[in-house]
């Protein structure tokens, strides 16, 4: 699968022509990308994505690892979380995981 090249700060990467990102990049962008989508936010399905508000609210981390494990587990090119860490820093949401892939094993 090719997907469009980002920058760090989810902008579209374009020299006159769009570049694009296969393979294991391709996934590690994209896992990012399916994470960083609040529930709405995509105007063609208002149900994808994730509802940050309510999952954080619930005060629960097995709440939080199970909302993203499901989330990272709707890319079809993920066959299995290896390992998923979910930690809290000053109200950030920070996230590591072992994914394994249909491209070979990834850590995000």
């Amino acid at each position: 699968m090719t997907t469009l090249a980002l920058d760090s700060k989810n902008n579209l990467i374009a020299f006159g022509n769009f570049v694009t990102r296969e393979g294991i990049n391709a996934v590690v962008q994209d896992v990012k990308t399916l994470l960083l989508m609040w529930e709405k936010e995509y105007p063609f399905n208002l149900t994808k994505g994730l509802n940050y508000y309510d999952i954080v609210n619930q005060n629960s981390n097995s709440l939080v690892k199970r909302e993203i494990a499901r989330r990272i587990l709707e890319d079809k090119r993920i066959i299995n979380i290896q390992s998923l860490e979910c930690s809290f820093e000053r109200g950030v949401l920070n996230i590591k995981a072992t994914l394994e892939t249909t491209e070979g094993v990834v850590v995000i």
